[in-house]
């Protein structure tokens, strides 16, 4: 009777010991996927902005008024606008792209009464049609429409040098579970279905999916030789081929004419790179290479859209780490700096 009972525990203390072992969960691609953070979590401290230096409201009376998704709003410490402050002196305010569509913000009397010089609409690659077209639609008689065209755009040409911030505060990572009562035994149970499942199959399992690189060192995490993407990063292909280029580039145009009817606010559309995207040089797996459609628009809208793309893969070709975090389909600290210091050079560049 005694061996059975504890039979039935057996489990539960297999799958605590494991919970335990794999760090508390920190990213969004390891709570999704059950990878454990001990492998994929970031490892080298994070010297982040002692405090948000951008403002939340429309009326804040801000230069740059920003109109963002997660990769505008998720890390206030870590977060891009900071760069951007520090570097030209400008003042930035934020609010969610989420909450309030670009007409919704233009309507609101602080805007009307004070508008920003610059209105940045901040949108991931996987999801920019679709929230695109949440904000914008292409008018009926678009085809009739003469196409904007773009100003000759200064070629890019970064550096390669990651800017420092200011009196950084270092964080860390949490390795450590405060509370035993607080480890969840469903992790563990989570990563042994996974992972016999990945193991019998071959295939992923979840929406974070693990690719190998042909090099280490681009992340701090044990395992620095792969990569945790989210599902949406490879699925992106089909809603830009639904929607299609003319599309795009229609509501782009046309969103540039709302922005700046007013002959003060100019637009500014800063398209975050999927972290597929961002790492595809290095992903051995050839069928998810081509996917990206990013540069190619970038390029049809050069005074619209700043090359952060490059600037983040110049920065990782160059070695540096972290600049996604390895558990995170967001940037690390490496990454909002890089992209700040591209705004706010296109920004300055624009003046």
């Amino acid at each position: 009777m005694l061996w059975m009972l504890l039979l039935g525990f057996l489990p539960g203390v297999v799958c605590f010991a494991l919970a335990v072992r794999m760090q508390p969960i920190d990213g969004d691609l390891t709570r999704i996927g059950a990878y454990p953070e001990r492998d994929y979590g970031w490892n080298a401290p994070q010297h982040v902005f002692p405090r948000p230096l951008y403002g939340s409201s429309v009326g804040d009376g801000a230069e740059v008024l920003v109109i963002g998704d997660s990769f505008a709003t998720a890390m206030g410490q870590h977060q891009w606008q900071n760069q951007v402050v520090a570097a030209s002196g400008m003042r930035v305010s934020t609010v969610s792209a989420y909450d309030q569509t670009v007409d919704q913000v233009m309507a609101e009397p602080a805007y009307r009464a004070q508008p920003p010089r610059w209105l940045v609409l901040t949108l991931v690659e996987r999801h920019f049609p679709s929230m695109l077209a949440r904000h914008v639609s292409c008018p009926a008689d678009a085809a009739a429409r003469t196409r904007i065209a773009p100003t000759r755009a200064e070629p890019f040409i970064w550096s390669g040098d990651v800017p420092e911030v200011p009196m950084a505060v270092a964080i860390e990572r949490n390795t450590r579970w405060d509370d035993w009562r607080q480890v969840p035994l469903g992790v563990g149970y989570k990563y042994v279905q996974r992972s016999l499942w990945r193991a019998a199959t071959g295939r992923q399992s979840t929406d974070a999916w693990e690719y190998p690189l042909d090099r280490s060192g681009l992340f701090s995490s044990e395992r620095s030789d792969r990569l945790l993407v989210f599902r949406k990063d490879i699925q992106k292909a089909e809603q830009w081929a639904s929607t299609g280029a003319p599309a795009l580039d229609c509501m782009l145009d046309e969103l540039r004419r709302k922005v700046e009817a007013n002959g003060h606010t100019r637009l500014v559309v800063l398209l975050a790179p999927d972290k597929l995207t961002a790492y595809t040089p290095w992903i051995t797996d050839p069928s998810v290479r081509g996917l990206s459609e990013l540069d190619a628009l970038a390029s049809r809208h050069p005074d619209l859209i700043p090359p952060v793309h490059r600037a983040l893969e110049a920065a990782i070709a160059a070695g540096t780490p972290d600049v996604y975090l390895p558990n995170n389909t967001h940037w690390g600290i490496k990454g909002h700096l890089v992209a700040g210091q591209v705004v706010a050079d296109f920004l300055q560049q624009r003046r």
